[in-house]
């Protein structure tokens, strides 16, 4: 029998991407995709030790639950030890689900390295093809819940300076309790171009120490402007009190909005 090396590779890295994705899924632990490419990559390659010389201990039960092992850890990094053997045992027992299917399917081996044919008709592929639309589908349904909350969060504001208006998306940050000490009023944080054109006195500026997760500690300098619309939607517009501070950096990478609201404002 033939054996093309690289579509044996790549087949087996597939597999155990697919099973490393649905563990995680299982065990309902969000891992980006890159964290599993290794793991799989070495999965893959270690398919090909049957083939080697005095493969005895690479086949062996305990070299092939310490590779499970390491596969875990990759991804997973410093966490508990029980979390880890969980998704181990998680990993083989899906492992050997999918055995079991691909041996009822008549496809000899864990790897596929045979298949079944009824006419042209290849169920090694057919397996291999689920597994990537499986991904590919869950991954957008994640992606479209996501955009979906997202935009739940997101309103337009209307800063109010006088008589000049600026308008922006702003995202709803839960998280974010920022407010002035002495007004006590809510803190909005803007990219800086959208409020450069608004005039406002030295003597009316605000001071606002924050800090963040990380212990980091600042000062971020504000202003209070005549007032702030915040647009529910169509029918329901608000007129709030607060206090503007402006912000080099870019709110949003994805440009999906260009201010923070505070929890306190709403």
């Amino acid at each position: 029998m033939v054996i093309n090396i690289d579509v044996f590779i790549l087949e087996n890295f597939i597999v155990d991407f697919f099973l490393m994705y649905i563990t995680f899924q299982a065990v309902k632990i969000k891992v980006k995709l890159r964290k599993i490419i290794l793991p799989s990559i070495i999965g893959a390659m270690y398919a090909l030790t049957p083939f080697l010389p005095n493969s005895a201990i690479f086949i062996s039960l305990p070299f092939k639950l310490s590779i499970v092992l390491l596969f875990m850890f990759l991804p997973l990094g410093k966490k508990n030890i029980s979390l880890l053997f969980k998704c181990s045992f998680i990993y083989i027992l899906f492992s050997m689900i999918l055995s079991g299917i691909c041996y009822f399917l008549g496809i000899r081996g864990f790897h596929m390295d045979g298949a079944l044919d009824i006419g042209n008709f290849n169920y090694k592929y057919l397996l291999l093809a689920m597994m990537i639309v499986y991904v590919i589908l869950t991954r957008l349904i994640d992606f479209i819940k996501d955009r979906n909350i997202m935009n739940s969060f997101i309103y337009y504001i209307e800063i109010v300076n006088g008589n000049k208006a600026t308008r922006v998306k702003a995202f709803l940050d839960t998280g974010n309790e920022l407010r002035e000490p002495a007004t006590n009023l809510p803190v909005i944080i803007v990219e800086k171009q959208y409020i450069k054109d608004i005039a406002f006195k030295n003597d009316e500026l605000f001071y606002i120490p924050y800090k963040v997760v990380n212990g980091e500690k600042g000062k971020l300098v504000g202003f209070k402007p005549t007032g702030v619309k915040i647009y529910y939607d169509s029918n329901n517009i608000k007129f709030k009190d607060a206090i503007i501070c402006s912000c080099e950096e870019k709110l949003s990478s994805t440009n999906e909005y260009e201010a923070l609201l505070s929890r306190g404002i709403m």
